[in-house]
């Protein structure tokens, strides 16, 4: 009574094992899931750089108009300012010449209009400069763009053949079910052709090595995530442990 506990423990057991081997070998990897998870962060994370920089883009283009706007408009004021400053300097005014306190007062304009010309050639500069370096940083956007577009691109690339690996793995589940249920029957021979718990224990660790050995094989690279098994493979593999198994003995005689 005590020999049929054991065999049906260590049955139990084994079988166990076999049934969660599969199990460990995709939880022995990272989760496909997981990879999904992360993708679909980071394309998110791309998408919303994408809009940034478009938007900072159109902020600039806006910034641009409205400085091009300004120094037109101040370029037609020097443009006046200083025909005008020409039209006197040709046509001297006659009050110069009667009153001599004139004389000063139009040396100091003339002084003052120079201060204010020279402001605005600065201010005209400093323009110039704003309008290269808005170029200069649209240059820059335009590329950062077409690059996070590139990267946006590949990343979703990888997110279909994710999917498409976690599709053909859901599709393979019933495949390896089966072959799990094939074992478990395999084993439950083995227990039934026993004669003692000794000898069940040797063949179930006979069993155990190809076991792992197989489960082993199944992970994937990450970094080629594409799936090179072909169907059948399962049933030829455990055509091939049948092989191996060991023949039903023969009764052993009762002892003396």
């Amino acid at each position: 009574m005590m020999n049929m506990v054991l065999k049906a423990v260590s049955c139990a057991i084994f079988g166990i094992a076999l049934m969660s081997a599969p199990v460990r070998a995709e939880t022995g990897e990272p989760s496909l899931n997981a990879e999904l998870v992360e993708i679909g962060r980071l394309i998110h994370q791309r998408e919303q750089e994408v809009l940034d920089s478009e938007k900072r883009l159109d902020e600039l283009k806006l910034r641009q108009r409205s400085i091009l706007a300004r120094f037109d408009r101040r370029r037609g004021e020097l443009t006046q300012f200083l025909s005008a400053l020409q039209r006197l300097g040709r046509q001297p005014q006659a009050l110069l010449l009667v009153r001599s306190d004139a004389a000063i007062a139009h040396v100091r304009g003339a002084a003052l209009l120079g201060v204010v010309i020279k402001n605005a050639e600065r201010e005209a500069a400093e323009l110039r400069e704003d309008l290269e370096q808005i170029s200069a940083l649209e240059k820059v956007m335009t590329e950062e763009r077409q690059q996070l577009v590139g990267q946006l691109a590949d990343l979703q690339k990888g997110q279909a053949q994710l999917t498409g690996l976690l599709a053909e793995q859901a599709a393979q589940q019933p495949e390896l079910i089966a072959a799990a249920n094939a074992k478990a029957e395999e084993l439950a021979r083995l227990a039934k052709d026993a004669r003692d718990n000794s000898e069940l224990l040797d063949r179930l660790q006979e069993q155990s090595a190809p076991v792992e050995k197989n489960v082993s094989v199944t992970g994937r690279p990450r970094e080629k995530p594409q799936i090179t098994g072909r169907p059948g493979t399962d049933q030829e593999s455990d055509q091939k442990e049948l092989a191996m198994l060991p023949s039903p003995l023969e009764p052993s005689a009762p002892p003396a």
